[in-house]
């Protein structure tokens, strides 16, 4: 073989390693999902606390509901973000907190999964006494852990007290999911083959996301049905 052809067939492969090394790269970018500009606004304008129509979180909240045609029964109030969840389909999570203007009445963490669209593909709800938070000077949040869970949870909601008590006492936390609520007694309905309190340990509920929807984890919703919500 002449030196001329061998010089052209070293060009070649190292053209083809270039094409495949941009390819690469190129393929990497091409991989991150492309959201609709009023999702995009949720994950970057997330606030913390701020009940403001002027936040550009709220406007871009209210706008997706108003175009994709969320039901008239989702309600928000005080705090609010969106969190990014990844996986082969990425999908973002609104987590909003609200509390009740009654005392008593309820605080309650809304989680509602929208695709990159912001089609809102399913809902979940966690409730407690908004005694419990007030009494117990705690915290009721959502939280989305960095780590990798072993029993896969993405999102785990907690009731987190603050002046050193237990999560005990003639208290419950109810769930909603799919029109249906599942009431969970802090003492009488404890999982049994579970070791010290588990409410504290593993959280309120548990939850991954499947097939485009939520799926609670812990606690069992197997035999806890208490009502058909409205």
């Amino acid at each position: 073989m002449c030196r001329i052809s061998l010089i052209l067939i070293a060009m070649t492969i190292i053209g083809c390693q270039s094409d495949n090394d941009a390819g690469a790269k190129h393929g990497s970018s091409s991989a991150q999902p492309r959201f609709d500009p009023m999702v995009a606004a949720l994950i970057q304008d997330s606030v913390a606390e701020d009940d403001s129509e002027q936040s550009k979180f709220w406007g871009a909240l209210s706008s997706l509901a108003q175009q994709r045609n969320w039901p008239d029964t989702i309600c928000w109030q005080r705090q609010g973000r969106a969190v990014l969840i990844p996986g082969d389909e990425p999908s973002v999570v609104v987590v909003l907190y609200m509390t009740d203007s009654r005392f008593p009445g309820e605080d309650v963490q809304n989680l509602l999964l929208l695709d990159s669209h912001g089609t809102l593909q399913d809902t979940l709800s966690c409730s407690i006494n908004n005694r419990v938070v007030f009494w117990g000077n705690g915290i009721f949040r959502t939280d989305v852990p960095l780590d990798t869970q072993l029993d896969g949870a993405q999102l785990i909601i907690r009731y987190v007290p603050n002046d050193g008590g237990s999560i005990s006492g003639n208290f419950a936390h109810e769930i909603h999911q799919d029109g249906k609520a599942y009431s969970f007694h802090w003492d009488d309905d404890r999982p049994q083959s579970e070791t010290g309190n588990p409410w504290q340990d593993k959280g309120l509920c548990r939850v991954a996301i499947q097939d485009r929807k939520f799926k609670v984890l812990f606690p069992t919703l197997k035999g806890q049905l208490i009502t058909n919500s409205k």
